[in-house]
């Protein structure tokens, strides 16, 4: 267990180094598509919405705030239920062919343990806490850098 979180860790500070003048968004995309996460998909800009809101708000409430804002700012027509399963959709076809070592990256919990697909909300939120240490990294990157 102590292991899986140092190699968190790790990629975070990797990801610090080469991706700290990128923006939420950028990171965001970046780990999904190393994730797997299928990018010819809609569930793609919603999963990459979705993270992103979730980061910047983690108290709004997936079905009653989150999809429906997603929806809104994707501008598609679709509704929170029609968000909620495409993002389903794409983490599902992703988890079918994930490389276990990257996903072992960001659900540093499941590695060494027999792991089910997380749900929609397990997957945000985990991507959403490794941006938090992705942008605890780039702070720390940049106070070394500037001594």
């Amino acid at each position: 267990m102590v292991r899986a979180i140092g190699n968190t860790l790790q990629h975070a500070l990797f990801f610090s180094r080469h991706l700290r003048k990128c923006n939420t968004k950028c990171v965001t995309v970046a780990i999904l598509l190393e994730m797997g996460i299928p990018t010819k998909r809609i569930g793609f800009e919603y999963l990459t919405q979705a993270i992103v809101r979730f980061y910047d708000d983690p108290a709004q409430a997936i079905t009653k705030e989150l999809y429906p804002g997603v929806a809104e700012a994707c501008g598609s027509g679709a509704d929170a239920k029609q968000v909620e399963s495409a993002i389903r959709a794409v983490i599902a076809e992703a988890w079918d062919n994930r490389n276990p070592k990257v996903w072992g990256c960001y659900f540093p919990h499941y590695v060494g343990r027999q792991m089910e697909r997380p749900s929609n909300m397990e997957f945000i939120s985990e991507i959403a806490r490794f941006l938090e240490l992705w942008q605890g990294c780039c702070e720390e990157v940049s106070y070394e850098q500037s001594q």
